[in-house]
């Protein structure tokens, strides 16, 4: 039995570019929004404001999915992302990555192809 054909990698750069204009806004600022609750919610400097920064760090994913979902999901090449579109190195069989690698654990042989998958078509 031979390894499964993985599938095909969504390019987020060309969905991207492919948007309109009122859509990157609403995804960029909700990704604006959630990254900087999940960087700062629990800051101590922030002592007196921790509910804000708690209800930024649920609602502004709940407001990227939401962006996400009306613009992209629809989007018949949907699948696993590319991660060289954000600069990492992920395994073309597999996708793992150097911060998320394979179950039994792996290494790399090739620029983007890990020790799990050297056999893999």
């Amino acid at each position: 039995m031979s390894a499964p054909t993985p599938p095909p990698l969504w390019d987020a750069r060309a969905a991207w570019r492919a948007l309109m204009p009122e859509q990157q806004e609403r995804i960029g600022v909700a990704a604006l929004v959630a990254t900087c609750a999940w960087l700062r919610w629990d800051d101590p400097s922030n002592s007196g404001f921790d509910v804000g920064w708690e209800a930024a760090e649920v609602e502004g994913p709940r407001a990227l999915v939401a962006a996400f979902q009306e613009a992209i999901a629809a989007d018949p090449a949907l699948g696993r992302p590319d991660l060289a579109a954000i600069d990492v190195r992920a395994c073309r069989v597999c996708g793992c990555a150097d911060e998320v690698g394979c179950p039994d654990g792996c290494s790399w042989v090739e620029e983007n192809l890990c020790s799990a998958c050297v056999s893999a078509p």
